[in-house]
């Protein structure tokens, strides 16, 4: 049976953030983990005490841009939540009349980026884990990618240079293909097996040139994720540039049937 289109918004233009027009404040060290809880409180603590929270870096009512508890890379690593928009859960929960939010968010993520590092030696990685580990939904956003991290496992790597990493620029291409608001699905089975081979993987691939590779011969887990960190610094295909535009993912489907038989442009 098809599910019915859902009902529109009654107010799908967000309104202005101030952060997207207002300086930012000074880019300094994470202060360090999250209070220690149940992972499904962690970012829910964080939006409830916006004000006062240690790894909060700056916020308004509409978005929360705050510091990862565990980041990936030494340059930086922040979270873009939605405090405006309690309802966005996860990617699922995401229609096409949020497209407004999507662009608004790609904003802040470029003023970002410029802002902590404003002369990046690698490309930014800005996106999503297709099934995440922490809700509601956030926003990855790593100003020079996996630079000298505190990478300890080769899952650390695969999770942010493997498919089952979602640019936010394949989600505002995805949004912006449709001429109805119709719900965003993440094609579940297909990201599950990502993630399987990501944890299961002994082999490390670069995701900048998809030339490089380390095997297991050549040494253990701290030895290779050391080889890694030396070829990212050198390689070829690192050279900083633009966000992405136009990326497209393959783990991205509607949620419904189209009763009219056309979604697309």
């Amino acid at each position: 049976m098809k599910r019915p289109l859902p009902e529109p918004e009654t107010q799908s233009e967000p309104s202005t953030s101030l952060l997207l027009s207002a300086p930012l404040p000074a880019f300094l060290p994470p202060p360090g983990k999250p209070p220690s809880s149940h992972p499904s409180k962690i970012l829910p603590n964080i939006l409830s005490s916006l004000s006062s929270h240690p790894l909060v870096f700056a916020h308004d009512d509409t978005f929360a841009v705050v510091y990862d508890g565990y980041p990936k890379s030494a340059a930086g690593h922040l979270l873009v939540l939605l405090p405006g928009h309690p309802s966005i859960g996860s990617l699922n929960d995401v229609t096409a009349a949020h497209l407004p939010i999507f662009l608004e968010m790609q904003e802040l993520a470029d003023k970002l980026c410029k802002h902590i590092a404003p002369s990046p030696k690698h490309p930014p990685l800005v996106g999503f884990h297709a099934i995440p580990s922490l809700r509601p939904l956030h926003l990855h956003v790593l100003p020079s990618g996996l630079v000298d991290g505190p990478l300890r496992t080769l899952r650390h790597v695969t999770t942010f240079s493997t498919p089952f990493f979602v640019p936010l620029s394949a989600v505002i291409s995805f949004l912006s293909s449709s001429l109805i608001p119709v719900p965003l699905r993440v094609k579940a089975d297909r990201a599950r097996a990502l993630e399987t081979a990501a944890a299961a993987t002994t082999t490390l691939r670069c995701h900048l040139c998809k030339g490089w590779t380390c095997a297991p011969s050549a040494g253990s887990v701290a030895v290779r994720l050391s080889l890694w960190r030396e070829h990212q610094r050198e390689c070829p295909g690192g050279a900083a540039g633009g966000r992405g535009a136009g990326q497209v993912s393959s783990l991205l489907e509607w949620g419904i049937e189209d009763p009219l038989g056309k979604l697309h442009q």
